[in-house]
């Protein structure tokens, strides 16, 4: 059987964010954040604890509406250049 990335997606070899290698400057920059958070948190009183985690959820929240929105973008570009190259 030849190479199938439906089947891949459906499997979750494919497509799933624990699959999705992340370079060194990520990793290096989650060290950093969680130091941050750590040090944040030694400090803050309960008020601005509470505060700080619904600034990080909702910044998480952001993220990922805006990582779809850059892969919805991408993924209608690589069509799109699919399309065209039909044409030829």
């Amino acid at each position: 059987m030849r190479y199938s990335i439906i089947q891949d997606i459906f499997d979750g070899v494919r497509g799933q964010y624990e699959n999705i290698e992340r370079n060194e400057a990520a990793r290096k920059l989650d060290d950093e954040c969680l130091k941050l958070y750590d040090d944040l948190k030694k400090i803050l009183n309960d008020e601005q604890k509470e505060k700080l985690e619904i600034f990080i959820n909702k910044n998480m929240e952001n993220e990922s509406e805006t990582t779809f929105a850059y892969y919805k973008e991408g993924l209608k570009i690589g069509l799109l250049l699919f399309a065209e190259c039909l044409q030829d």
